[in-house]
């Protein structure tokens, strides 16, 4: 199996778990089939990455760095990302078709790797201004930050729903928190984070 289709895979497979464990946490019943016994947790994805991350994302690499820094990709960036890829057998030609088809290497490793904390604060600089934050309000953008900070993207349908990490704060979603018309500046800070993440013609 290439790196890239495994990395996928375990990606997934512990997205998948992480909604098992809240359910078994609201409701007080342990998983009976969990993806991952207590002796395999060093295998989830959120473990498994940050035992070496460098590695794991190749944030040595330009595109990388941009990806991870909230920095504008070119087409001549993911050129070079998937010869790169492709050389070191990261992942097979059609590894990078099937990527290309899910929403674009960019996307794919921008979700992989995750989002600097610091480039993640900033995408939310322009939402924050001039607003007056209640405590509540607060937590909740600071949890945005932090799930965008791990996942990397996020869509505001994800702020929705039990198996949300935001059901906690919000249990019917940002409606409970923000106006209608703050919600849609949210989601144009969202659809600015995946733009970053999709390439421009023109090189940097």
């Amino acid at each position: 199996m290439e790196q890239i289709t495994y990395l996928l895979f375990i990606k997934r497979l512990d997205e998948l778990q992480t909604v098992k464990d809240r359910r078994a946490n609201a409701t007080g019943t342990p998983d009976p089939d969990p993806f991952f016994d207590e002796a395999q947790q060093d295998l989830r994805w959120q473990n498994f990455k940050a035992r070496d991350p460098e590695i794991m994302c190749h944030q040595n690499l330009p595109t990388v760095h941009k990806l991870r820094h909230n920095e504008q990709i070119t087409e001549d960036d993911l050129a070079g990302l998937e010869e790169i890829f492709l050389a070191e057998a990261v992942a097979s030609p059609e590894d990078l078709d099937e990527v290309r088809a899910a929403g674009g290497l960019g996307l794919f490793v921008r979700t992989l790797c995750g989002l600097d904390r610091q480039a993640a604060q900033r995408a939310f600089e322009s939402f924050i201004a001039g607003m007056h934050l209640s405590a509540s309000q607060l937590d909740f953008i600071t949890l945005i930050v932090d799930v965008v900070t791990k996942r990397g993207v996020l869509d505001v349908g994800d702020l929705y729903g039990v198996g949300s990490p935001f059901h906690d704060r919000a249990p019917g979603g940002p409606d409970d928190l923000f106006s209608l018309e703050q919600i849609d500046d949210l989601k144009i800070v969202f659809i600015g984070l995946q733009s970053t993440a999709k390439p421009t013609g023109l090189a940097a």
